[in-house]
């Protein structure tokens, strides 16, 4: 992030999509990863706030940018002070290392780094802001690094028990290189669940959300809800391949047995279990791909509330130690 983009299309649905998750109980910690103002044209596109019709996906957040973006000195610290994340904590120390010795950068960026742990520890959802993306290439004492989230920062923030979602520039890459980008992440944390939000106005600007497995359905719930809303027109749910699965899909899906990938090879089957003719419970089976061995794990009972049932469901494959327990007595049993 740079102070010169405050304003601009692309910082109006980031508070937007902030801004509804905060709205739902969601405590956020903002880590601007704030670099300094150069000299492009980033940042200069703002004719947007001329247009009437974008100020409905949220006119409040609207009319505060088009007094922000109309300021010389526009900055995040502006953003701050006007309370647009409701009840957010902010880090916005400058990362600059270029001017330094490659044998200082990364110890000033580990101490950069530490200082945003201990400001924003309080937060259930950690958004890194940096200007390009992630990078798993960069190296601390590379010139040009502080344009990127480091893995390893991510991996940090997540182990110490917080939700990330860290903005991603699509630019050059090739579709292939952009849907192993969108995932990448999970090389280095290899049970987190992961949703792409993307914002196409402009160019695209994607968020990408890197969740602990108890919170996935929670902040999928969430997502889908922004994306009922007027919002809807502009951000667009990326497909990473692995994913749960909402009621919503469960409630549409016409056949007797649904299959989807957990990790790391291993499978869920939700089947329809009928007794004398009629559909009274669903049995969850776990499998592998590599092995023709399937075990039960639970049923749970059909109720006159279906969407009650199938929620139910859910939340009992969302249970990571419930599953997980699952997966260990699998692999000793089969696999080893």
């Amino acid at each position: 992030m740079k102070n010169q983009y405050v304003g601009d299309i692309g910082d109006y649905g980031k508070y937007g999509l902030l801004r509804f998750l905060a709205s739902l109980g969601v405590k956020i910690g903002v880590n601007w990863y704030l670099t300094e103002n150069d000299n492009s044209r980033d940042g200069r596109f703002t004719e947007y706030l001329n247009k009437p019709s974008f100020r409905k996906y949220d006119p409040e957040l609207f009319d505060t940018l088009a007094i922000i973006a109309s300021k010389p000195e526009k900055s995040v610290k502006m953003i701050e002070k006007a309370g647009l994340i409701p009840g957010a904590d902010y880090y916005q120390k400058v990362l600059s290392l270029n001017s330094l010795e490659a044998s200082v950068r990364e110890m000033n960026r580990r101490l950069w780094y530490n200082n945003s742990f201990l400001l924003l520890g309080d937060s259930e959802l950690i958004f890194a802001d940096p200007d390009n993306g992630m990078s798993t290439r960069k190296k601390p004492t590379a010139k040009g690094s502080e344009k990127y989230v480091l893995p390893e920062e991510i991996k940090r923030y997540y182990c110490a028990g917080k939700n990330v979602v860290y903005y991603c520039h699509k630019g050059r890459r090739t579709p292939e290189a952009w849907e192993e980008a969108k995932t990448e992440i999970k090389n280095y944390i290899q049970d987190a669940q992961i949703i792409v939000e993307t914002f196409h106005k402009g160019t695209q600007r994607s968020y990408v959300f890197v969740l602990h497995p108890d919170d996935y359905m929670k902040y999928r719930k969430m997502l889908d809800d922004f994306e009922r809303t007027a919002w809807g027109e502009l951000f667009r749910r990326d497909d990473v391949g692995e994913k749960m699965l909402s009621t919503e899909d469960l409630i549409q899906i016409p056949v007797e047995t649904l299959t989807y990938r957990y990790k790391d090879g291993f499978m869920v089957d939700i089947v329809k279990s009928v007794t004398d003719g009629i559909s009274d419970r669903w049995d969850i089976w776990l499998s592998h791909e590599d092995y023709g061995y399937k075990v039960y794990m639970f049923g749970i009972p059909m109720n006159t509330e279906p969407p009650a049932s199938m929620q139910m469901v859910l939340e009992q494959i969302a249970d990571n130690l419930k599953t997980e327990a699952y997966i260990t007595d699998y692999r000793k049993a089969y696999m080893e």
